[in-house]
């Protein structure tokens, strides 16, 4: 499943199905993940990671990652970073983190929740 589309001549970016709460009937789940983040003032080669945790109190509990290089030759313009993954497991409910860093040094995060359904 392709969940960010980019289209071949033009480059342009599609993100297909934005959101920021996950619900399940049961757990864990394995779902694709798409990943997108547009960065500006780098020049350069960086080594990025990405790494998805699972929040736990003061510790997190990674479920998935990536690691992946780009180049950016206009420190005034931007990289996009546009990623299908794999299947991500959840493990269940609870806030879960996208995290990116550059060269080993964070660059930023984005949460998501993962929600248990409940049937009435």
């Amino acid at each position: 499943m392709r969940l960010i589309i980019i289209e071949q001549v033009t480059e342009k970016k599609t993100l297909v199905g934005v959101f920021e709460n996950l619900r399940a009937a049961s757990f864990p789940i394995v779902r694709p993940m798409g990943f997108y983040a547009r960065l500006t003032d780098l020049e350069g080669h960086y080594h990025f990671t990405l790494r998805i945790v699972r929040l736990n109190g003061d510790k997190e509990d990674l479920m998935a990652g990536a690691e992946f290089n780009f180049k950016s030759d206009d420190r005034l313009g931007t990289l996009e970073i546009a990623l299908n993954l794999p299947a991500v497991p959840f493990t269940g409910p609870g806030r879960y983190e996208f995290q990116l860093s550059a060269d080993d040094i964070f660059i930023g995060r984005a949460a998501m929740n993962v929600v248990a359904e409940t049937h009435s």
